[in-house]
């Protein structure tokens, strides 16, 4: 019997506490997993942190994230873009997690690992 349970926590660090205490009350024939918005979520920041933000010829504002393919926003200006981006690269990361595309290592963190995949939520 597999049994999954989903805790949304304001930071790793009581996941991590959250986490030691179940395992602690789980016998060791039982696995249990939780998921985190944790990891997805510093992979976000750490490819909202690579963004290029390009004003176009009329006005509107092109935003993408070179090393992940395929990301690209609009906006009439540098905030909207930025908030398409943030949709837009939200979307690509959790189908390619769920697909298990290859994702590019953004900042240290690699969701291509089958840990990192368990604790991104999709």
């Amino acid at each position: 019997m597999r049994l999954s349970i989903s805790v949304h926590v304001a930071s790793s660090a009581v996941a991590g506490r959250v986490y030691e205490t179940i395992q602690k009350q789980t016998s060791s024939h039982r696995s249990i997993r939780i998921a985190t918005h944790s990891t997805l979520q510093q992979y976000l920041r750490e490819a909202l942190a690579q963004a290029v933000y390009q004003n176009l010829p009329d006005g509107r504002v092109v935003a993408t994230v070179p090393p992940c393919a395929g990301v690209i926003a609009f906006g009439v200006d540098h905030q909207s873009a930025q908030q398409e981006l943030c949709s837009v690269l939200d979307d690509w990361t959790r189908l390619g997690v769920r697909l298990r595309h290859p994702l590019p290592v953004l900042g240290g963190v690699d969701l291509n690992t089958e840990d990192a995949r368990a604790l991104a939520p999709y």
